[in-house]
């Protein structure tokens, strides 16, 4: 007999899709399937009764999330209690099928760790859990099972939500229609105070980080951390760690200037444990790079002690851009450690903001920070131009191992804050700090920025030239501080409240949180 299984499964959702497809007008696409998933979330139209986990578990849902609308999952801090538990904050990922999971390697993806619940409409795979990158079990959702009991009602109810693209006013919290009512002036001046906190909050973690360390080795380490970005950002400062710069200057001095890149590469490599353990059997250009690094290799641990501290299953790099991928990014501190192992950068780092355009020249400023990037770019072109990993398909264009964005993160994340968590800065170097602060262009929004750039700034027309690094850093100071822990409250936020009282009265100018 044909099974009626499917029919069974899909009845619940299928007229609220159709309802969907009718009012918008467009035949779903799979991304369009998975927005029905995004609003039938939002709409919640079970209530306030619990629904139940495909084991049969009862879950209660206080808070559905923020719809974040960035990388990562797709509801920032949801709110729930399960099979009768306390309490819970979490993400949601949403999916046409279960198995989506692991097929889009969420699995190993560490932007996915915080997410609690797997929304799905079909769960094709078997009920064992999936798990995050760090092992920890998801609760998963059917949609088409949880809502079985209750597709009467859901029959009669308003219409659901438009799909994601549709979904302005779902982004919009108390703050947007605050901010538009103080004006953008005022928005982004509170913009630049949180940004103005968050490095001062940046430095003091670095002065605490670096006590009881050498100054030049506290350099090393921050910057060494910058250039992992997010994703391998404690992965780089374990390689710091275990590769300390004493010792790097030991490697540094086996080679003469023009090999020394390749040996700060060897160690670092070899420390990181990605190290070819063989040479592959690829083109010229791998056999030559490659059998040089390892000869490096051999010769830096028996003078240095330098020896593997990390291993490759470390450096998980599923679901991440191969630009991105750490190869590239260590290549890049080789060759500014090549440079500058035996500098004191905080005298060269001095020098460098001393030389920074005061003027608003758009072009010199430009011209500036591409200094900054070359200084993480060998002196040539070099083999990590050309290639995300070793023995890997040669790349038709040369790339830039750092680039002017990546540049300016390890300005924001390390150089100021490693001058301002010295408590020693004099105020006119201060200052200046400041105003290259506050000058650097914006880099790509990561999705907090993206999310509440889209609540706070909902009401108002934001020129994209009043977009910048620094009021990038407010937004995510502001989004941590308030709408993540706050999400299930947005009606009592004080921040909100504070706008608020701004717009009562013109004149406040404390913030009273």
């Amino acid at each position: 007999m044909f099974s009626r299984a499917y029919l069974e499964a899909t009845e619940p959702i299928l007229p609220l899709a159709r309802d969907l497809i009718e009012k918008y007008g467009a035949q779903p696409l799979r991304r369009e399937r998975e927005n029905v998933v995004l609003a039938l979330w939002l709409e919640r139209p079970w209530g306030d009764n619990p629904i139940r986990d495909v084991k049969g578990r009862p879950l209660t849902i206080s808070f559905p999330g923020w719809l974040s609308g960035g990388p990562g999952p797709d509801f920032k801090g949801a709110r729930f209690s399960y099979d009768g538990g306390p309490a819970q904050t979490g993400d949601v990922e949403a999916h046409v099928r279960a198995s989506d999971w692991t097929r889009h390697g969420h699995h190993l993806d560490p932007a996915y760790d915080n997410t609690r619940l797997h929304v799905t409409l079909y769960c094709d795979a078997s009920h064992a859990p999936f798990t995050t990158s760090k092992g920890a079990p998801l609760i998963e959702l059917e949609l088409g099972v949880a809502l079985a009991a209750q597709v009467h009602r859901l029959r009669g109810a308003d219409p659901l939500p438009p799909p994601l693209t549709a979904l302005k006013d779902r982004r919009q919290g108390r703050c947007g229609a605050a901010a538009g009512a103080i004006g953008l002036e005022r928005a982004l001046g509170i913009l630049d105070a949180a940004a103005d906190a968050r490095a001062r909050l940046k430095a003091q973690r670095r002065a605490e980080e670096s006590q009881g360390v050498e100054p030049g080795e506290a350099w090393y380490r921050a910057i060494a951390q910058s250039l992992g970005l997010v994703a391998f950002k404690n992965q780089f400062a374990a390689l710091a760690r275990a590769a300390p710069l004493s010792k790097l200057r030991a490697a540094a001095l086996l080679a003469d200037q023009p090999r020394r890149a390749l040996f700060m590469e060897a160690a670092l490599f070899g420390v990181a444990g990605l190290m070819p353990s063989t040479v592959p059997d690829g083109g010229p250009e791998d056999e030559k790079h490659i059998s040089a690094l390892l000869q490096s290799w051999e010769r830096v641990q028996g003078e240095t002690g330098l020896a593997p501290a990390m291993g490759r299953e470390d450096w998980r790099m599923a679901g991440t851009r191969p630009a991105n991928f750490p190869m590239g990014r260590i290549a890049a501190l080789a060759a500014f450690l090549a440079r500058f192992a035996d500098t004191d950068m905080a005298i060269l780092f001095t020098r460098l903001v001393d030389t920074f355009p005061a003027r608003d020249d758009r072009r010199a400023r430009s011209a500036w920070l591409d200094g900054v990037a070359a200084m993480f770019e060998p002196a040539a072109e070099h083999y990590w131009a050309r290639r995300y990993i070793f023995g890997g398909r040669r790349l038709a264009r040369p790339r830039a191992l750092a680039g002017p964005e990546r540049a300016g993160l390890i300005l924001v994340n390390a150089v100021i804050p490693l001058f301002l968590g010295e408590g020693q800065s004099q105020p006119e170097f201060e200052q200046k700090l400041r105003a290259l602060y506050h000058a650097l262009p914006p880099r790509g929004p990561s999705g907090a920025e993206e999310f509440f750039s889209k609540n706070y700034f909902n009401n108002l027309k934001l020129p994209r030239t009043e977009v910048r690094a620094a009021r990038q850093e407010g937004m995510i100071q502001i989004y941590n501080d308030f709408c993540l822990p706050r999400a299930a409250a947005c009606a009592q936020c004080p921040f909100a409240a504070y706008l608020e009282g701004l717009a009562d009265s013109p004149d406040a100018d404390n913030c009273p949180f």
